[in-house]
């Protein structure tokens, strides 16, 4: 495969990918869950295999030790997260 042949496939796939999440996204929306965005779909990914904490979901995504608690204040507060481990993940349970 020549550079130029390579560019056009991965400029294809780019944009088959950005046509799917926009598709799953307008399906979610279309269910009547507003105020989310495509990028969300990271938070899912980790929520989906077994569940997780506010503080795994932080981690997950990125943000620093510190960041993680204010994020899992926010998140109890908007009702989007219990607070509570799921049964399959072993640890302690945080509190909202």
């Amino acid at each position: 495969m020549q550079n130029s042949e390579a560019m056009a496939f991965s400029a294809a796939l780019l944009a088959a990918a950005g046509e799917l999440t926009q598709r799953i996204h307008d399906g979610v929306v279309a269910r009547g869950f507003e105020g989310l965005r495509p990028a969300h779909g990271f938070a899912f990914s980790r929520l989906a295999p077994g569940g997780a904490t506010v503080t795994d979901l932080a981690a997950h995504l990125g943000s620093p030790s510190r960041r993680r608690a204010s994020s899992s204040t926010r998140w109890c507060a908007r009702g989007t997260s219990s607070g509570g481990r799921t049964p399959v993940t072993p640890g302690p349970a945080s509190s909202c």
